[in-house]
């Protein structure tokens, strides 16, 4: 659904020339606020980096606005106190998605947490950790490329934490399709599977479909798994498509901790790393 947006303002207004024009939508049953667009180069800080103040504003207006997804325009709030952490660089000219959820509401009163996330850094970064804790934990794992002769290999670092038998090269848009990669499943011993990926609406959903039905359960990590910008509304249906049909829709921090179980783990502080630097 989408959100209303005044003329003038710098983030979201429509007849502002130097704003950023983003569109804001809401999304009541993920408790969400979401925008996608694409920064322009002049806001760079560095070249080919967006500046610092830029970030913040779409941080803060999308924050903000997490007060739509109960009220009107008259329940916009305003900000008392902002903090911001730059966990890597926004690269300019490059599609970003802007996510906000409430996180506590009383009375006048809310706290909402934002966060920025890039078309497919964000899958790459949360993927490779989730590969480097289930190295930790002995977890087997496999790694599918659709049709790279023509779309292109998987991308490196992450490509390079695989072994060549942990590689299988697919045509169907669900691995589940070729009796091959079956084999390779079945032969893990495992009957969880712990997803990441792109496309969600594609790949991912119709894999994941044909492990169901081939009765394993299967667990999709939501902030690792991804589809183009112009792809989100279809991404939203799979995921709740996938809901429907008995996956689980985590993410990658709870999975993680999921795996550790026990502070006293001592693989417990590389993990903590881990989500320290995605």
């Amino acid at each position: 659904m989408n959100q209303p947006s005044s003329r003038g303002c710098f983030v979201c207004g429509r007849e502002n020339p130097l704003g950023l024009g983003a569109r804001w939508t809401s999304h009541p049953d993920a408790g969400e606020v979401r925008a996608t667009l694409e920064i322009p180069e002049h806001f760079n800080g560095y070249p080919g980096t967006v500046h610092g103040g830029i970030l913040s504003a779409l941080l803060d207006e999308a924050a903000v606005r997490t007060a739509l997804l109960d009220g009107g325009f008259d329940d916009l709030m305003v900000t008392a106190k902002l903090e911001v952490s730059f966990r890597r660089p926004t690269p300019t000219c490059a599609p970003v998605t802007v996510v906000a959820r409430v996180t506590r509401r009383s009375g006048t009163r809310a706290q909402a947490e934002a966060e920025i996330r890039l078309a497919d850094g964000t899958v790459t970064a949360r993927t490779e950790a989730l590969v480097t804790a289930a190295d930790l934990f002995g977890i087997p794992k496999l790694i599918t490329e659709h049709c790279p002769q023509q779309i292109g290999a998987l991308v490196e670092p992450l490509r390079g934490r695989f072994r060549a038998d942990e590689i299988f090269e697919k045509t169907a848009f669900a691995a589940t399709d070729h009796p091959a990669f079956m084999q390779l499943v079945r032969s893990t011993g495992r009957r969880q599977v712990v997803m990441t990926g792109m496309e969600t609406h594609v790949c991912v959903m119709q894999a994941a479909l044909g492990l169901r039905s081939e009765g394993l359960d299967v667990f999709i990590v939501d902030d690792a798994v991804g589809s183009r910008p112009a792809a989100q509304r279809d991404r939203e249906l799979a995921l709740t498509r996938l809901t429907h049909a008995g996956c689980v829709v985590a993410g990658t921090e709870t999975v993680l901790f999921e795996w550790t179980k026990f502070a006293t783990d001592e693989r417990f502080r590389s993990v903590l790393a881990l989500v320290k630097g995605f």
